[in-house]
């Protein structure tokens, strides 16, 4: 006979703050609006107040006075764009327990729509266990998120801009796509339509290139230069201009979290530990610490996974539990979308000896879906990087030959030193960008005020 096995009773987990369980005492829910707070206070049984306040240093003020007189426990709030950030730090400011919460967890109810009826469906929320917090960050790590964030806007408009000006050079049979990527080539055809290519040429072209690719290169200038018309070289001037612009402002944005790293010496260490995994670099690193905020908010990797959106979908009705393997991407987007990045680079860049290189090209051959690599790659990334700032600890190779691991740590250090350079030259480096920031901000200027070239394409448009 086989024995069976005894069934083990699974422990009984209690309930926490958050999680369902019913708090005591007053606690009061906030609708938030750009100008006003509505507000309602409930006790277990019953409404105790409902009233407005300003959104303003004084209303606030208010607020917490009420609070304290009325007792209250905690106080919950929808996330709404960033009109929350003022009420949120003045509670924190005064001890007031807080909660923050997603506005879609509260939006399931029926019914007519108020103020009032908004805030006291928040409070009774909250009261009832119902909502679940949100990722508090400090002001300082509040604000590089708002630059890093923007820092990938300005990215993001100029790859739209690249793809056009790669659109011209295909119409005209000219294979200058790699140019955009070099700042050399950015100031040449800046300056293409204005100057002699030979003497711009000579200029601005790095030695190596010249000793080897000066004729080559001046031949793929000057077939491009003529093979545009007047109006042609107008708009490629325009969108030569904003990209040189964006890469200006993209520099600027970047001295963000150079200036943090100098006076956040923990922000520092922990730039330092992502920047010794391969693919990942000082901007990435960066918007991973901002919107990550804390690792230890997170018990394992596979809830940062979740609040991240690289976790699959998870449908179960009975017994049965069917993953489908499609992410439910209802987490933070801007570390989802930093966390696939990295991977793209590592796919196309990564050596075989990177181990998530090695993950991403196994599961492209299983599967045969080059987006299913990444999100998987995405996903083990994000749980490298949990292990790490969990410990403390740096990227290290250990199944790996003495030359792959020496060849790791020289470029995480090569990476670290970039990083150090900035902290040294940040405010020299601002000066030079503002003067070369306005320098194109005057060019674009002048060169948009054109009324003879305006009026004689009118007249031969007639």
């Amino acid at each position: 006979m086989v024995k069976s096995k005894k069934r083990k009773d699974k422990k009984i987990l209690e309930l926490l703050d958050g999680e369902g369980k019913r708090k005591k005492g007053p606690v009061m829910g906030v609708d938030v609006h750009k100008d006003v707070l509505a507000a309602c206070i409930v006790s277990e049984s019953r409404v105790l107040l409902e009233t407005e306040f300003k959104n303003t240093k004084e209303g606030i003020n208010k607020l917490i006075s009420t609070c304290k007189k009325r007792k209250v426990k905690s106080v919950g709030m929808e996330s709404t764009a960033q009109y929350h950030f003022k009420l949120m730090y003045g509670l924190a400011d005064a001890n007031v327990p807080f909660l923050v919460a997603n506005p879609q967890q509260t939006k399931t109810t029926q019914g007519k729509k108020t103020d009032a009826i908004d805030a006291k469906r928040i409070a009774v929320a909250h009261r009832d266990g119902r909502l679940k917090p949100s990722v508090i960050s400090p002001k300082e790590i509040m604000s590089l998120r708002k630059g890093m964030r923007a820092l990938l806007k300005i990215i993001q408009d100029q790859t739209k801009i690249k793809q056009r000006l790669n659109q011209v050079f295909h119409q005209k049979d000219v294979k200058l796509g790699p140019v955009l990527k070099t700042k050399w080539g950015l100031q040449v055809l800046r300056r293409l339509f204005q100057e002699e290519l030979t003497d711009l040429l000579d200029e601005l072209l790095p030695k190596r290139k010249k000793e080897r690719e000066f004729e080559k290169q001046l031949e793929l200038f000057t077939k491009f230069k003529k093979s545009l018309d007047e109006i042609e070289q107008y708009n490629f001037g325009i969108d030569i201009s904003r990209l040189y612009l964006l890469s200006i402002l993209a520099e600027k944005q970047r001295i963000v979290y150079t200036v943090i790293a100098r006076k956040n010496k923990e922000f520092l260490r922990q730039m330092r530990i992502l920047l010794s995994i391969p693919g990942v670099d000082p901007d990435t690193a960066a918007i991973i610490l901002a919107e990550l905020v804390d690792v230890s908010y997170f018990k394992t990797p596979g809830k940062l996974a979740k609040w991240t959106g690289l976790a699959p979908r998870v449908y179960q009705s009975g017994h049965r539990k069917n993953i489908t393997g499609k992410l439910h991407k209802g987490g933070n987007k801007f570390l989802r979308r930093a966390c696939v990045l990295a991977c793209q680079n590592i796919f196309a860049k990564g050596s075989v000896d990177n181990p998530i290189h090695a993950f991403m090209k196994a599961k492209k051959e299983g599967k045969g879906t080059y987006w299913l690599s990444l999100c998987a790659g995405a996903r083990k990334l994000l749980t490298i990087i949990w292990y790490l700032l969990k410990s403390g600890s740096q990227w290290a190779v250990r199944t790996a030959t003495k030359k792959i691991i020496q060849k790791v740590k020289v470029i995480a250090r090569r990476k670290q030193k970039l990083l150090e350079g900035r902290l040294q030259k940040f405010k020299s480096l601002n000066e030079k960008l503002t003067r070369e920031e306005n320098t194109i901000i005057n060019e674009m200027v002048q060169s948009m005020s054109m009324p003879d070239q305006i009026l004689k394409v009118l007249l031969e448009s007639v």
